[in-house]
This record gives C-alpha cells, structure tokens and sequence, in this order.
C-alpha cells in the first residue's frame, strides 16, 4: 500500500486524527514541500497556495476512504482550467478593446499567469493565441518570486518601462512595456503591452475606436490574424455562432465554414481576395457550434499598417437566417400569385368565348332532339355538347384554383346537403350533422370527392358515403372499391394538378384539381381533409359542428 502511495503521480496526503498529515507521496513533497493541509481541501474546496518553487497554484482536495481514522487526501491542480475560465471572461469583456492593439499585448490574471495573448504576440514571442494560455509571467518576463507576483498584482497602477522580453525559444527581444490594470477590484488582469524602443502609443481617437468595437451587439464583430486565426471575439458574434470566446479564440476560422466550403478552400481563397480587393463582401452558410447553418452577412476587410504589412482582417459577421426566409417567402408568395395571376388570365379569356360556344352548341343540340337536323348532325352536337361542358368544368376548376375560398359560414346539415347531390344512401346514426358553412362551397367539395370516387371505381363498383358525429366534430367518409393511393402519394393527393402514378394507362381525364380544391375550401372551414388506402380509397372530411344552432333547409 505505501509503494502504490508514494507511485500515485497525482499529490496526495495521508490525514489522521485533527487532520494532521501523516505521510505525504513524492508529488505533494515536491509540489508543496511541508507545508500544512488547507481546511478547504479537506471539504472538497480549492485553495490557492504557494508551490515549493514560490509560484502560487491553485489546488482543489478530494478526500478519499477512511481506513482506521486516517484519510486520503489528493490534490488537483485546476490552475490552467481556472486560467481558461478567466481567459473566456476577459475576453468577453475586454477582448475587443485588447485585440485591436497593433502592439503584441498580454494580459496576466492573478495567479500571474497569461490568460491572453493578441496575434502581435505570436509574431513578436512566438507564443501562440491558444498555447499562451496558462503559461507563467516569468516564461517572459524573467523570474519572479511569488511575493512580488503577488505584490505587482496588488499595488501596482500603471507601470511603463523598457527591458527585455523572453520568446518560447528561450531568446530575448528589447521592448517597452506597458502595463495597466483592467477589471474591477473582484477580479483584476493587468494588460501588458509591447512595443520596440520609441514606438508610436495609440492616442485616445485609438481609444474609442477600441470602445465604440466592444459595445456593439447586433452584429459580430472579430478580428483574425494574418494566418486566418480567430484573434478576438464579441458577444454578438458568440450569440450567432454558439462558441465562447474561450472556445474559438486561436481557433482556424474555418470552423465557421460549412464542411463543403472547407473543403473547397473558400476560407484561405476569401482572405486573399479581402487581400488583394481591400473588402470582400458575401452572403453564405455558416456553420455553428452545434453542427447547424446559418446564412450569414459577411464583410471581411483587411487591415494594413501604415507601411501597407498586412496586419491580419476585420471580419463583420450578422445572421441573415431570417431575413433569407422572408425572401423566400416572399419569392413564394409572388410566385403564387403570378400563377394565380396566369390562370385568372387564362380562365377568364376563355370564359366568354366558351360560353357563347355552349349557348349555341345547346340550342342546336335543341334543335336536333325535335328533329330539325339530320341524324348525323344530332350526334356531332351530341358529342360537341359533351365536349364543351367538359372544357367548362376544366375552367372553372382553374378558376377555384386561381381564387382563395372565401366563405360565408351559415348553419348547414351535411347529411341533407350530401343528399340532394348524391342519388345513392347516405348512412348516419345521427338524426342531423349541424355544421357552420357555406353551403355552396361544401356542397363543392362533396361533388369533388364523389366524382373522385365514381371516376376511379370499377364497372359496378359501389360507392359509399357515410356522415357521422364525432366529439365535437362531423366526419364525412367516402369510400370507393377502386384502384387505390400508393401510400407514399395520400398526402399528394392533394397537391394541385397531382396525377396518381398507379393509373396504369388508365386516364380518366381531368386536371387533378378536385381533390387539391376540397382540401383549401375543408380548411378555410377550420376542418382537415385525409385519404386511406386499401381496397379501394376512403376520403374523410372533418369540419367543426355549428354550436347552438339549427340547420338552414
């Protein structure tokens, strides 16, 4: 047991009796020397230490077992996850201010590690926006002793000064610092900013450039360096996409590409257009955090030093989802009207032709029956009588199409009305189905679905129709023996000018409207419309009933 202890590579601690450390493995002597157990530790709390090499670190306790009064007690160091966190908040809440810098700029948090880093650093240090997280101050600024980590982060205001700065390679570079405190006093960094000997300092017109970024929220606004990594990040852009800034900051943008577009290389063929055209300017899906789309207002513009370097791009990012699917709508509903507009066009010239057409077509059918014609011209009337009050139903049918119903509800009885225009029985348990309607209308959708139900039945096929309450609804069945729906199509049924694909050379003429032109006149009645399929169809109707009221004769 004690050579698995002392093998543990996490610190850990054997706690008797008081809490007096028994024994301690090779990890916590190395970590935190001799030094006494934290009451935090011991209630599953973290406690911020100093380590034996005078760096503080910050440890969370987990007690384990209790075997003969003695205790287990190892130590977590959530020093660099704490460091992330405070990472992901000053960038929320400073990070635009930061990252439009042209300096390289740190920021140190108070453990006195970085927990940001603006991509000048990466060109200057050598540390990149993601690694430098976590990393000590003295991995750049030389060795500090814990005291005066903790008394530089206490006492100091604003600090100004030039030295030497580390670079992860282990090299030195001659800079200028600038250090001030940001954050209130609950939480405080200290913005470290690096220059050459004699560099220009940004002035206050700078400044509100820094505040006017920070403030905006309706539309995400973010800088990337010049290698296309994500620099800073706003809460607009965090509301678009769905990362925090801690998630996406030093990130690729080309996680915010949809995976077509990756693949294609738009990211990198996008920055050197905004390169070589100063502003690039697009609408295209996005992609978000959880994997979805969104269709983005993009403007990505470069930015350039004075000596025209380039120095990474501005990227202007808004959610444009709703605004495309208005205009699709829109695109929509214009079509529909434009067909609409068509068909009324269409309809309507030949209305009036068609109608003088049958009146004379009639009177000389007339005319025939009593004998005035020859034989043979009775039976081309006849055929010619058919053919235009065929072609007159086809008209109105577009005309229906062509026009939202508009309906004049008055108590109607459907068991009555379905049996003045349907010469067989109409079933019913009920002595009367009151439904509030316009009667024409209705009695147009039941026309529809029995000629729909005669037109596909078998010589000597019957045809039921049967009018039932249910609940507080009147349901109409119609049901025939014929050829049937092929199941994926009972929806489609009743789309517009919809052609059944089982018809097997069977036309039975029509445009496929009637069953399309029931269903918007069922649901401008606040009822719905279905079809089963089996032996035969089964169309139902479902309409409210009329409350309170008597049916109209």
């Amino acid at each position: 047991m004690a050579a698995l202890f002392d093998s543990d590579e996490e610190p850990s601690l054997v706690i008797g009796a008081e809490d007096a450390v028994v024994s301690r493995n090779a990890a916590a002597t190395d970590l935190l020397g001799e030094g006494p157990v934290r009451p935090e530790w011991l209630a599953g709390g973290e406690a911020m230490v100093d380590a034996a090499d005078g760096w503080p670190v910050l440890l969370r306790g987990e007690v384990r077992g209790h075997v003969s009064g003695y205790r287990t007690l190892r130590l977590r160091d959530v020093t660099l996850a704490r460091c992330r966190e405070a990472a992901d908040r000053l960038t929320a809440g400073h990070g635009a201010l930061l990252a439009v810098e042209p300096d390289p700029v740190l920021a140190v948090g108070d453990l006195g590690r970085i927990v940001y880093a603006n991509p000048a650093v990466e060109a200057l240090l050598g540390y990149g926006a993601g690694a430098v997280i976590g990393v000590r101050m003295d991995a750049v600024f030389g060795r500090t002793t814990a005291t005066g980590v903790r008394g530089f982060l206490a006492a100091y205001s604003r600090v100004a000064g030039e030295g030497a700065a580390l670079r992860c390679d282990g090299t030195s570079v001659p800079v200028e610092a600038d250090l001030r405190r940001i954050g209130a006093d609950v939480e405080r960094f200290i913005a470290v900013r690096l220059r050459a000997p004699g560099a220009q300092v940004w002035g206050p017109a700078e400044a509100e450039v820094r505040l006017l970024l920070a403030g905006v929220h309706d539309h995400g606004i973010f800088l990337l360096g010049p290698d296309g990594r994500v620099a800073t990040w706003n809460a607009a852009a965090a509301r678009a996409t769905g990362y925090s800034a801690g998630e996406i900051v030093g990130q690729p943008c080309e996680v915010l590409y949809v995976e077509e577009e990756r693949a294609a290389g738009h990211a990198a063929a996008n920055m050197a257009r905004a390169a070589a055209e100063g502003v690039l300017r697009m609408e295209a899906w996005r992609r978000s955090r959880d994997g979805g789309r969104f269709w983005a207002d993009v403007t990505l513009t470069a930015l350039r030093d004075e000596a025209g370097q380039l120095r990474g791009f501005a990227k202007v990012l808004c959610d444009a989802s709703a605004r495309r699917r208005a205009a699709e709508a829109q695109r929509a509903l214009d079509a529909a009207e434009a067909r609409n507009r068509f068909v009324r066009t269409v309809a309507h010239e030949l209305r009036n032709p068609l109608a003088s057409v049958k009146a004379i077509t009639h009177l000389a059918a007339r005319r025939a029956r009593a004998g005035q014609a020859a034989a043979t011209q009775a039976a081309t009337l006849a055929v010619l009588v058919n053919e235009v009050d065929r072609l007159a139903a086809l008209v109105n049918e577009l005309l229906e199409v062509a026009q939202a119903p508009e309906v004049s509800p008055r108590p109607v009885d459907l068991i009555g009305l379905i049996a003045g225009i349907w010469p067989g029985p109409v079933e019913s348990t009920a002595g009367g189905v009151p439904v509030a309607g316009d009667a024409d209308k209705l009695r147009t959708v039941f026309l529809h679905l029995l000629a729909n139900a005669r037109k596909f039945s078998p010589r000597g096929g019957s045809v039921r129709v049967r009018v039932d309450r249910r609940g507080g609804c009147a349901e109409v069945t119609v049901a025939d023996e014929g050829i049937g729906i092929p199941p994926d199509e009972l929806e489609r049924v009743f789309e517009g000018f919809h052609r059944g694909s089982n018809l097997d050379g069977h036309d039975p003429g029509g445009l496929g409207l009637g069953l399309h032109i029931a269903r918007e006149i069922v649901r401008a009645h606040g009822g719905r419309i279905w079809a089963e399929s089996g032996a035969g169809t089964t169309l139902h109707v479902e309409l409210p009933l009329a409350n309170g009221t008597h049916p109209a004769d």
